[in-house]
């Protein structure tokens, strides 16, 4: 059916119209039928269809079929699904009436959900194994919150973003979207720059705290990596970063490295982590700034606005 990834396209880019064609094509219908056979075959349970109709454009073909009145005999995806859902009613099935006795009344309860601890994490840093792979986003985090600006146009601006770790280093790797990149300014917060914040021992203070707690800015123009101030840190000779062009944007590949942080890392340890990227389209001061987790910005101040990741043995 095809990848989407609509942040990155122009509505007069691919996909062509075979695409459209083969997405129509009643060969569709039997494809999809053994994809359904096979989940069920391979122990799967539920298995989510985008079933909401959707017509076939620049993005893709989303949908099972494209308009809500479209017969099935010109709907092969979704004539495949209906008829696989009538042929498999006996998957693991339950009546609901076997369930709730007839004479009884179902009583609803509202679940309400505890609160998050401060030190829970949100994702998780695997191991980097194979150094072909340091930089390679597997499963990216996205950087989509716009946190200074007034408008924001996602072709221009979005990013995606990814850390690995092993005991000497933090492999960290962004991907941005940026139609033109600027660099005309003395402050490089002004320029398209990306923002990396790390508390590396997720003491979570609500300052800066001058031994582990970083703001890294690697700005286009520049020579080497800028360590904010409140660090108390200079960069080490051990950190290896470059700044690379793409034909949408940029990425940055960076080798930060633990000793620098001042910690030893190990499996189960906690860091907290930002990622934020400036954007600058044309000269002078920037004119957006979206964050991964961060929903103001101030994270050049305050680490509890970082997300918490755990690093992970496998």
């Amino acid at each position: 059916q095809g990848l989407v990834d609509w942040a990155t396209r122009e509505p007069d880019q691919h996909p062509n119209p075979l695409f459209f064609a083969a997405n129509r094509d009643q060969r569709m219908g039997p494809l999809y039928t053994r994809l359904l056979n096979g989940w069920r075959e391979a122990g799967g349970d539920l298995f989510v269809m985008f079933s909401s109709p959707r017509t076939c454009q620049w993005f893709g073909c989303w949908g099972l079929k494209e308009h809500i009145r479209q017969p099935r005999s010109e709907a092969p995806k979704y004539n495949a699904t209906l008829d696989f859902i009538d042929a498999n009613r006996d998957w693991e099935f339950v009546d609901a009436d076997t369930l709730v006795p007839q004479d009884r009344v179902l009583q609803t309860v509202q679940v309400k959900r505890p609160p998050k601890a401060p030190d829970e994490p949100v994702i998780v840093f695997r191991p980097a194994r194979d150094p072909e792979r340091y930089f390679f986003l597997e499963n990216p985090r996205t950087l989509d919150t716009l946190i200074t600006g007034k408008s924001w146009v996602k072709r221009d601006l979005f990013g995606k973003w990814q850390g690995k770790w092993d005991k000497e280093f933090l492999y960290l790797s962004v991907q941005v979207y940026d139609e033109q990149i600027v660099h005309d300014s003395d402050n490089p917060e002004d320029d398209d720059s990306i923002e990396f914040y790390i508390d590396a021992d997720n003491s979570r203070h609500p300052y800066y705290d001058g031994v582990n707690d970083f703001r890294l800015i690697f700005a286009w123009g520049r020579d080497e990596v800028i360590i904010d101030k409140p660090a108390g840190k200079t960069a080490s000779d051990a950190l290896e970063y470059e700044l690379i062009k793409t034909e949408d944007g940029y990425k940055l590949h960076a080798k930060i490295p633990w000793a620098m942080l001042g910690v030893n890392v190990d499996v189960r340890h906690r860091v907290g982590i930002e990622v934020q990227v400036n954007d600058d389209d044309d000269g002078g001061q920037r004119e957006q700034k979206i964050s991964w987790l961060a929903r103001e910005d101030n994270a050049m101040n305050d680490p509890r606005l970082f997300g918490v990741v755990l690093i992970s043995g496998r």
